[in-house]
């Protein structure tokens, strides 16, 4: 069953850059064939990205732009977790990568457990092979399925952005027993969403395109700053990120699935601008 509505509200407007928690992309392009030993201004910054998602430990106040063995073996880890050709370096496709709009929830392998998932009869059936926060994921819980209650921001929202964030809802209810119901009260809702920029009281810098939060904590944030796109027919920006493809994503992660290191999955930790995945069985 999936009952969905379509909020209206107004609030923030999207703008036209992209960042990686406050880092723009073109910062990376001079490390493009760096490798051990070299010493490029920017890799100081590029740890403390892989730290943020946990391909090497956090780095001090003072680490310097030395390219060491540390750097190399956070590397090879990033190269291999996204599925990259393992050279220690980083060559063309792994700075492509880096520099690629990505999810804000870590990559750690330690906090997740492979899983396979039979899909509703709707999907026919299909057994798909997920990745799992630690504990069961609530709705395979419950028989019979649940229903779970979504809210967009009314202080935290862009109306014409909505109906992508519908068809977002309507891909999982397909897929699996669980059905959405959208309910206008904030504090009760099972999944909490809004487009938020900056410091917006949950510990976590946007700068990145989204992140969520596994039940019972429910809230999923996208980024205010980016360019959403609901139809590249209709919006022809090169740097359009599309958001039905985003909203899917995070809603996986609010159900308690982690990344997949297959690139064209949706539940690949990046996309690319005017890229659209949102197939939930790959």
């Amino acid at each position: 069953m999936v009952v969905l509505g379509l909020p209206v509200a107004s609030g923030v407007h999207p703008a036209h850059a992209h960042a990686h928690g406050g880092v723009a992309w073109h910062s990376y392009k001079q490390l493009l064939d760096a490798w051990r030993g070299s010493h490029v201004s920017g890799l100081a910054e590029l740890k403390r990205y892989l730290a943020r998602f946990w391909y090497m430990a956090k780095p001090r106040h003072d680490t310097t732009d030395a390219f060491d063995e540390h750097l190399e073996l956070a590397v090879r880890r990033y190269q291999t977790r996204l599925s990259l050709p393992v050279t220690g370096w980083l060559d063309n496709a792994t700075l492509d990568q880096i520099m690629s709009p990505r999810c804000g929830v870590r990559d750690d392998e330690e906090e997740r457990r492979p899983v396979s998932v039979t899909l509703s009869p709707g999907q026919g059936g299909v057994v798909s092979r997920f990745t799992f926060f630690k504990g069961e994921p609530r709705w395979t819980l419950y028989d019979p399925p649940i229903m779970l209650s979504y809210v967009v921001s009314p202080t935290a929202t862009v109306d014409y952005l909505l109906p992508a964030v519908v068809r977002a809802f309507v891909r999982w209810a397909w897929a699996i027993p669980v059905g959405f119901v959208e309910t206008d009260n904030y504090e009760a809702a099972d999944i909490k969403m809004g487009f938020y920029a900056g410091n917006h009281g949950d510990g976590v810098l946007l700068g990145i395109l989204s992140h969520a939060f596994s039940l019972k904590n429910g809230r999923l944030h996208l980024d205010a700053s980016e360019h959403w796109a609901v139809d590249f027919d209709v919006d022809a920006t090169a740097a359009a990120i599309d958001l039905e493809s985003v909203a899917t994503h995070e809603i996986s992660h609010v159900l308690g699935l982690g990344h997949s290191a297959l690139p064209h999955a949706v539940m690949y930790q990046s996309i690319k601008p005017r890229e659209k995945k949102v197939d939930i069985i790959f």
